[in-house]
């Protein structure tokens, strides 16, 4: 009886393992933008842009953003996935901000109708850096553009 409760434990850890979100791997830039409300809206059609849903999780009075899950189903087992970006904003200066970012990631592991998400079984996967790099930049990209009337 022993025996077999040692495979058991060990297999019970390895999927409570991958049941928690890894740690955070944030990536950080420094911004400057005219003010607060501005430096938000960059943030907001920044994921809107890469296509995050945004809605319940977007709270403008504590300067955090958590998308919705963004889903890329597949037919087969460990290809479908899903991601959501949370982006910090935290005021440094009177035109600066530190902000945060960090893409979350959860692949599906159902071996029965993979591509079905009614069915689909999520697993924690490591932050998704690179989408992270790509929403900083989108942000910078809307910071750098001047956008005042008559400039060509």
């Amino acid at each position: 009886m022993k025996n077999l409760l040692t495979p058991l434990a060990l297999a019970l850890s390895l999927v409570a393992c991958r049941a928690t979100p890894p740690a955070a791997d944030w990536v950080e830039h420094e911004f400057t933008a005219p003010s607060e409300s501005v430096m938000w809206e960059v943030v907001r059609r920044s994921l809107r842009r890469m296509e995050f849903p945004t809605g319940a999780g977007m709270d403008r009075t504590g300067l955090k953003a958590e998308s919705g899950w963004k889903s890329r189903p597949s037919p087969f087992k460990d290809q479908g996935f899903r991601s959501r970006a949370v982006v910090e904003i935290d005021p440094i200066g009177r035109q600066t901000f530190q902000v945060r970012a960090r893409v979350q990631r959860q692949t599906n592991e159902a071996l029965v109708n993979p591509g079905d998400l009614r069915y689909a079984q999520w697993t924690w996967e490591e932050d998704d850096t690179e989408s992270a790099r790509i929403l900083v930049q989108h942000m910078r990209t809307f910071l750098d553009t001047d956008l005042s009337p008559g400039d060509d």
